[in-house]
């Protein structure tokens, strides 16, 4: 007969597996984003929402808070470090985004410095009055 800890364990494993396929599922994703280099509309709350989630049972399998917890320690710990791979190049190429819009932010304050600048010119040239 096969002890409880046994099937325990078996049972344990396989949900490993299926955790694993779990946090690997955004891959393909990512790979679309480092292609085109832009993370276009994807939104970041899944893969954040996760990341927490594999901290949090990082720490509820320390031996301090639950003993013998090693399966929930190593895969919310390689679901963590996918996590944070997949964030990094999230982030990597949300900055592309957050530059051009400070460019095109920029350009946008310069024209805006000169054509507020050409007014109070030709309101210093009319006299003041205000109107043009």
């Amino acid at each position: 007969m096969v002890s409880s800890d046994t099937i325990r364990t078996a049972i344990g494993v396989i949900g490993n597996g299926t955790a694993l396929v779990l946090f690997l599922s955004p891959v393909p994703t990512f790979i679309r984003i480092w292609k085109k280099g832009s993370v276009e509309q994807y939104s970041p709350i899944p893969y954040v929402a996760t990341l927490l989630n594999c901290m949090m049972w990082v720490l509820y399998g320390l031996p301090l808070v639950h003993p013998h917890s090693m399966l929930v320690i190593t895969i919310n710990g390689t679901g963590m470090l996918i996590q944070l791979l997949l964030y990094a190049i999230y982030y990597k190429n949300t900055q592309k985004i957050v530059e051009a819009r400070k460019r095109k932010a920029g350009q946008v304050a310069m024209t805006e410095v000169v054509v507020d600048g050409s007014r109070a010119s030709n309101n210093n040239n009319n006299g003041g009055s205000g109107t043009y």
